[in-house]
Parts: C-alpha cells; structure tokens; sequence
C-alpha cells in the first residue's frame, strides 16, 4: 500500500499511474485551499509492478540499443543513462527541443502521456518533427511502454538560443 499527497498539477500523472495496476483506487481528493487541490491516493496491487521495461532506440547512425528502461523514469533519463544521444539541455523542464524523439509508427496512439500545447510548441522548434515527435522528458516510462520503438533523430536545434 502506498499513500501520497500532492498538488492538482500532478494528479493527471496519479491516474496514469493507476492504470498500470491491476487493483487500485483512489481513496480521498479534496481542497485545502482556493487554489490547491490535495490528492490522498492508495494503490493496492494484486501483482508487483515490473521494475523494467524494454525499450529500443534507434540511433542517429542508425544502430539498434536496446535498454532496459526504469519505470517512473523519463525517455529522456533513460536515454541519457543508457547514452542514446540525447542531449537534454534544459535537463527536462520542457524549454529546448534537444530531448526530441520520433516515436515509431504503431507505438505513437499507445503512449500514455498525452501531447501537451506547450510540447507542440516545442516540437515546433525541433528540427524536422514528423506527426509522431515527442520530447522525451515529456513521456514517463511505464509498463504501457514495453517494446516501444523510439528514433533519435541526427540533428537538434536549442529553442533556448533561437
């Protein structure tokens, strides 16, 4: 069982994360203050939630890595820990478009992690996107992610210096 309080900001990322138990319910959201909401949520699980999940990068030189992604970690940690050529100069706080990935084709309606307006913003600055461009600091591993397929494109541009 685990108990966790946070702000209204995070609860969307608490019902992803429900979704990758088998059992689980949330047992308390109310406000504290006119503009904070408080979330109690309790997670009961039937079976232990994989640690890992197996993801492939493709390179910029078109090589193959496959990793063993951390769950709860971003694209964008797992591709820096595993050395997939991510750059990620603004450390993920979504302000550059150097952690940009292209997601492949049949794996993009699967993601979990919706594209935000102000992701789309910064994909804007990437070089070449394509329709399935994400940042990877904006996609949290999950076990809905195992297997997926992401190309580290061969060229970034810094939104920060444009």
């Amino acid at each position: 069982m685990l108990t966790a309080r946070t702000s209204l900001r995070r609860v969307f990322s608490l019902f992803r994360s429900l979704s990758s138990t088998k059992a689980s319910t949330i047992s308390n959201i109310s406000r504290t203050c006119p503009t904070q909401w408080t979330v109690i949520r309790t997670i009961t699980s039937t079976r232990p939630l994989p640690k890992t999940v197996p993801l492939t990068f493709i390179l910029s030189n078109g090589t193959e890595k496959k990793v063993d992604a951390k769950v709860g970690n971003s694209l964008m940690e797992v591709g820096i820990e595993n050395d997939v050529g991510i750059v990620a100069a603004c450390e993920g706080t979504l302000c550059c478009s150097t952690c940009h990935l292209i997601v492949d084709d049949k794996d993009f309606d699967s993601i979990p992690d919706m594209l935000t307006d102000e992701e789309m913003d910064m994909l804007d600055t990437a070089v070449n996107p394509t329709q399935t461009s994400r940042l990877s600091c904006q996609i949290i591993v999950s076990s809905d992610l195992a297997g997926m397929t992401f190309t580290v494109p061969s060229s970034f541009s810094d939104a920060r210096l444009l």
